[in-house]
């Protein structure tokens, strides 16, 4: 598979990460402003978690990101983890600012993880032998970023 596809493919999930973290999934932004519902800060690891539900998807909504920054870029795996670690915080902190969603050393902790998944995933699958599955994962997440997006905006317009 091509680097412009997946760099086409990173470009994508990167607009879905920041619609789905900042924006939830929002398609009317003049509602998403006025669902500002103040600023919830947590510092402390594991305590007033949203469960583990919550904490599996953090994981999952960030294994992509490892894979592409891999993918993508001349990242080696410690800066490329440290770029995932960074990036969550900048969302953890714009979260809190705008106090849109709440503010959790657990996201940070989840999402980083979640990513370091996503690192090694890569690091797995990267020889050519294994290039076919990892250019079906690129597939099938791409597949389901369109799926998502399609069915918030039959959602927003079948209102």
């Amino acid at each position: 598979m091509s680097k412009k596809y997946s760099q086409i493919c990173f470009g994508c999930y990167l607009f879905f990460l920041v619609w789905l973290i900042m924006f939830k999934l929002s398609i009317n932004l003049p509602v998403f402003f006025q669902r500002a519902s103040g600023r919830s800060l947590n510092l402390i690891p594991f305590v007033n978690d949203g469960g583990t539900r919550e904490m599996l998807l953090n994981v999952l909504a960030f294994v992509p990101l490892g894979w592409f920054l891999r993918k993508v870029t001349h990242f080696k795996w410690f800066s490329a983890l440290s770029v995932i670690f960074l990036i969550t915080l900048i969302f953890e902190t714009l979260q809190y600012i705008f106090a849109i969603g709440a503010s959790d050393i657990n996201d940070i902790l989840m999402n980083s993880l979640g990513g370091g998944i996503g690192l090694i995933l890569f690091q797995l699958l990267k020889d050519k032998s294994k290039q076919k599955i990892g250019n079906g994962l690129e597939i099938v997440l791409f597949a389901l970023m369109l799926l998502i997006l399609l069915l918030q905006i039959v959602h927003h317009f079948g209102r």
